[in-house]
């Protein structure tokens, strides 16, 4: 079903156009298409239907019959400026297609980076510049289980950072996120038990993140702020 809702959206413009020949109005909503298709669709789907829309606009602006349908103006053809700008969809169309292939390869990279933390023992946290938890894997929900029910209400520092010490773990974690130099474990609190974190800076989506490794520590022993389990 999702391959056919851009057939549909293209029908809708170019009815709306048709029946509204004041300057045609087809491209604009064309490119938007277009753009959302390639944040949303598979490489292999939007493929053709860029095809469609290319094929669509540029018989918009280079067939005389439709130019005349869809505009209301004759089309002339000693003017280059429709050929132009046929040639700029195209190279749109083009520049879609290569930001789907691209997003895609993203996407399975992020889900095969999520598997192999999934299978690993170990409590792994990936969290953003703001503290945002973006992934944990199984192992980290049954310790914190604050992050199957309620991940987006509870930051890094909410769950981790020991209160005597918040502004220090904000301040050593933004520093983690410039610098992978450091082999020191930051240390870390959940429910009063004293937990350090090995970090890395990784790209995740695009985006710097912090990978955190946790894991009891018991050479110390800090006080934290204990969040209620539900």
């Amino acid at each position: 079903m999702k391959f056919f809702i851009p057939g549909i959206y293209i029908t809708v413009v170019l009815l709306a156009d048709w029946l509204m020949p004041m300057g045609t109005f087809t491209p604009f909503f064309a490119v938007l298409g277009m753009m959302i298709m390639a944040l949303t669709l598979k490489p292999y789907q939007m493929v053709p239907w860029s095809i469609v829309y290319t094929v669509i606009v540029c018989m918009i602006f280079l067939s005389p019959r439709m130019h005349l349908l869809f505009t209301g103006r004759q089309y002339t053809d000693q003017s280059v400026i429709p050929m132009l700008r046929a040639a700029t969809y195209a190279m749109v169309g083009f520049i879609a297609c290569y930001l789907c292939f691209i997003l895609n390869r993203l996407r399975r990279a992020q889900q095969e980076l999520a598997v192999v933390l999934n299978k690993l023992p170990s409590a792994i946290l990936v969290s953003n510049q703001n503290g945002k938890i973006l992934y944990s894997n199984d192992t980290a929900r049954n310790i914190i289980p604050e992050l199957e029910k309620r991940r987006s209400f509870y930051s890094f520092f909410d769950l981790l950072a020991p209160p005597e010490r918040q502004g220090k773990s904000i301040s050593e974690y933004l520093q983690r996120l410039e610098s992978d130099n450091h082999d020191e474990p930051l240390p870390l609190s959940i429910y009063g038990l004293p937990y350090k974190g090995d970090t890395r800076v990784l790209d995740w989506m695009g985006e710097t993140v912090l990978l955190t490794i946790l894991s009891e520590d018991k050479s110390s022993r800090v006080v934290s702020p204990v969040i209620p389990r539900e």
